[in-house]
């Protein structure tokens, strides 16, 4: 799970919805347990390649 507390969670709740409200959209979607997983699991992805991405640049500056 990440470690925002859960008044940072209710902000940031508070502030989708009221923003949803002004754009004429549905109010989000919960955040489930298998999205925040899903989430973790992609931005886990993204950094390891953007590690590798930086290494290969700093190997071919070399």
């Amino acid at each position: 799970m990440s470690d925002d507390t859960p008044e940072e969670i209710i902000r940031t709740r508070e502030f989708a919805e009221s923003w949803c409200a002004f754009l004429g959209l549905p109010p989000p979607k919960p955040w489930t347990v298998e999205d925040e997983a899903r989430y973790q699991a992609k931005k886990a992805d993204t950094d390891r390649r953007v590690r590798e991405w930086v290494a290969r640049r700093e190997s071919e500056a070399a």
